[in-house]
């Protein structure tokens, strides 16, 4: 669409359109806003909040459970009122990128070519 030989105008305002549009469709599929919660934890409690535990689950059959790090601080009750307060704050911003993308994409999809 930047090339000389592109037959639409303002070529140049709709190949920008669609590059914001790829840096978004990148983040909303990454997940990079559903997963916000977890930086803001390690932020606060450190990089081991939520390490994984393997715990033998006690039937004998070898099984274990996962646990993270933080259930088994003094402290765990606050980490895991945060992580559920952060963690819904990220789905929801997660699933509004998504809606405004796929907004995006329907008002600007007549565009992507010339």
């Amino acid at each position: 669409m930047e090339s000389d030989k592109s037959v639409t105008l303002n070529v140049g305002q709709y190949a920008k359109r669609i590059r914001t549009i790829v840096k978004l469709m990148d983040l909303v599929y990454d997940e990079y806003y559903a997963c916000e919660y977890q930086d803001k934890l390690k932020n606060k409690y450190g990089e081991d909040v939520q390490e994984w535990i393997f715990e033998d689950s006690g039937r004998g059959d070898g099984s274990s459970r996962i646990r993270q790090n933080y259930e088994f601080w003094d402290n765990k009750d606050e980490v895991q009122k945060e992580h559920d307060i952060w963690f819904k704050e990220s789905q929801l911003k997660q699933e509004k990128a998504h809606k405004l993308l796929w907004k995006l994409i329907e008002h600007n999809i007549r565009n992507f070519w010339d």
